[in-house]
C-alpha cells in the first residue's frame, strides 16, 4: 500500500523539480499519477522518530497514520 500525506507530496514536488531536474510543468502530472494509486492520510507531525534528521519523520508518520505494513 502506498501512503502519502501533504508533507510527503510536498517533499516529492521539491525533489522532482530540484534533484531530479523535472520541470514545474511535469511535477503536477507525476504527483497526480502517484496520488491516484495512494491512500492520502493526515499526519500528526512532530513525532521525533529520526533525531539526527527530523525532516525524515514525515515518512514514518505517514506510514503509521496509514497503518502501512
Amino acid at each position: 500500500m502506498l501512503v502519502v500525506t501533504d508533507e510527503t507530496v510536498a517533499e516529492l514536488r521539491t525533489k522532482l523539480t530540484g534533484k531530479f531536474k523535472r520541470s514545474e510543468d511535469e511535477a503536477p502530472a507525476v504527483i497526480r499519477r502517484l496520488s491516484a494509486n495512494a491512500e492520502h492520510v493526515r499526519s500528526p507531525g512532530g513525532s521525533g522518530w529520526v533525531p539526527d534528521d527530523p525532516d525524515h519523520d514525515k515518512f514514518i508518520d505517514a506510514a503509521l497514520s496509514g497503518n502501512a505494513g
